[in-house]
């Protein structure tokens, strides 16, 4: 009995993971993956997150075929993505739309790897299942970086080195009428979680990596990326975007350090 109860908790896993990794705000598209606006957006992501991390407390016996369907589904979905990014773009007729999709699958996970993390981190499988998890989060993650920061040159290079006055700005604004524009929440939120997987990847990959090694690259990173955008001339150079790249990626470190001390030591 229990057998045939465990079987049945992966399947619904399986189904609301796959369909979680789906959900998207598309204007080419019906349904749940039609656009609405960004209030039901917003409600699209909490359930995704909720969903997947309820659907991943199931399975919190069988860290072992979660972890499976995790990564067998981020790898296809990252292909899909990629593909659709560039040819079929049904998630989207503009690049925004694109990201709305991006996000989806980062909630997904991200509710995944908080219901493990809750129940798991004291079963052997845990360390594996972190590993796994952010090494098949890599590929989508370095598609995303690839495409957000390396741009052509071009001529329409803004330059904002006043802390609050570029994107925190603009959100703040976009706050006091929320139906003015999605572009304010997606530079801020993009800026603030695009730099808070690294710490997990490099932990991922780089087995023993010190403490030091992890912190000097957030401190590096968004510094090189921003003056890259500089001396090319490509895209908005802005001490805002730093200061959220910084808090971002320092997040994601003290997560490593204070909730997930048993991580990445298989």
């Amino acid at each position: 009995m229990k057998k045939h109860t465990d079987k049945l908790k992966t399947v619904i896993f399986g189904v609301v993971y796959v369909f979680c990794n789906t959900v998207t705000n598309s204007d080419n598209l019906g349904g749940v993956w039609q656009n609405h606006g960004m209030p039901i957006l917003l409600v699209k992501y909490i359930f995704v997150f909720l969903a997947v991390l309820s659907a991943g407390l199931l399975v919190k016996d069988n860290l072992g075929k979660a972890s499976k369907i995790q990564a067998v589904t981020t790898l296809i979905i990252t292909f899909l993505f990629v593909l659709d990014f560039y040819i079929t773009r049904y998630s989207g007729s503009v690049a925004i739309y694109r990201w709305f999709w991006v996000a989806g699958i980062l909630m997904a996970n991200g509710g995944l790897f908080v219901s493990a993390t809750i129940s798991g981190t004291s079963k052997k499988e845990y360390p594996q299942f972190c590993i796994n998890m952010f090494r098949s989060v890599t590929p989508l993650y370095v598609f995303i970086f690839l495409v957000s920061f390396l741009r052509a040159p071009n001529t329409n290079l803004t330059l904002n080195l006043i802390p609050t006055r570029g994107t925190i700005q603009m959100l703040v604004s976009m706050l006091r009428n929320i139906h003015i524009s999605i572009e304010a929440p997606l530079l801020f939120f993009g800026n603030l979680l695009i730099f808070l997987p690294v710490p997990f990847i490099l932990k991922a990959w780089i087995k023993g990596i010190k403490d030091w090694h992890i912190i000097t690259v957030g401190c590096v990173l968004p510094f090189v990326v921003e003056a890259y955008q500089y001396v090319l001339k490509c895209g908005d150079v802005d001490i805002d975007d730093i200061i959220l790249n910084l808090i971002g990626y320092m997040a994601g470190y003290i997560v490593i350090k204070r909730v997930t001390k048993k991580a990445f030591v298989a």
